[in-house]
């Protein structure tokens, strides 16, 4: 693939723009600007880069994990646990959308990717790094950053403001630091019942991983996961009062809605109805609830 960096010749958006008369050029940048301000609206404006055969279709759980990220992006949340069933794209909102929208307006930022299965968070770094190559994302906020040509591979890439997007295997410790360090699903489907491989992805996370924020007052921690057991990484966790908590199980009676707290700490987590969520799940989607 054809890397975009500082050194690139011409940005696709300065012909593509003079191609618009000036109502269509005031209405591309209320768009840029509205998915500047809500990640939310960038992902509904972003799917189609990514998942050009997909239809979006929007829900409460989109909505409510956009809502928790953006929450983590502003400070009004430390750290994050959310748990949802597979296939509802946990990993395109989180790994994908997330750290592409953070670096419009905090190109600086630093971020670490790990998951049980390299493989995956590699998949997800690679889709990363095509979501901000795309015309669509130059055409925007090319002007703002560029990802830097010595530093531009799959499992690692940097921009020219200093930020970088990394992944780090389980298998091995790191000396890489990051402002976000994120964990998409820390225990293999298979080994979950396994108490010694449970114990294994606990203790990586909560004396590994876990410690390599930049700075510790101001960095997030996330935890991203479908429940396997109640001793598994989430549960370990909310025996400690560590973080908000966005769940959307499989099953349940009702759907809870309450506020974001405006900073510090919740355990109450917003469940969603499972025919709701089967109503509002496109192909493959995203699930999440909401504090």
């Amino acid at each position: 693939m054809e890397s975009t960096t500082a050194d690139s010749p011409t940005r696709k958006s300065i012909n593509w723009k003079a191609c618009l008369n000036e109502p269509q050029l005031q209405l591309l940048k209320l768009k840029a600007e509205k998915a500047c301000r809500r990640l939310h609206e960038f992902v509904v404006q972003a799917w189609p880069v990514l998942e050009p055969e997909t239809a979006f279709v929007d829900g409460i759980h989109v909505r409510s994990i956009c809502d928790h990220l953006q929450a983590i992006t502003e400070g009004r949340l430390r750290n994050l646990i959310i748990n949802v069933p597979p296939g509802h794209a946990k990993s395109l909102l989180t790994a994908v959308f997330w750290p592409a929208w953070v670096w419009i307006t905090r190109p600086e930022s630093r971020w670490l990717f790990s998951s049980y299965r390299e493989p995956l968070a590699t998949r997800d770094s690679v889709k990363c790094r095509r979501l901000i190559e795309s015309a669509w994302y130059q055409e925007r906020w090319g002007g703002r950053y560029q990802l830097a040509g010595d530093q531009n591979q799959k499992n690692r890439f940097e921009n020219t403001q200093t930020g970088c997007r990394v992944v780090v295997p389980m298998s091995s410790g790191t000396g890489e630091r990051g402002d976000y360090v994120v964990v998409d699903d820390p225990h293999s489907v298979d080994q979950a019942e396994s108490d010694a491989e449970r114990r294994s992805a606990i203790e990586w996370w909560n004396g590994s991983m876990s410690t390599r924020l930049n700075d510790f007052a101001t960095g997030h921690k996330i935890v991203i996961q479908q429940r396997l057991h109640e001793a598994d990484l989430t549960g370990d966790l909310l025996q400690k009062v560590v973080t908000s908590c966005s769940a959307c199980p499989r099953s349940s009676s009702q759907i809870a809605a309450a506020p974001l707290r405006s900073a510090g700490t919740t355990r109450e987590p917003v469940q969603a109805n499972s025919s709701a969520l089967k109503r509002s799940r496109p192909p493959t989607l995203p699930v999440s609830r909401s504090p």
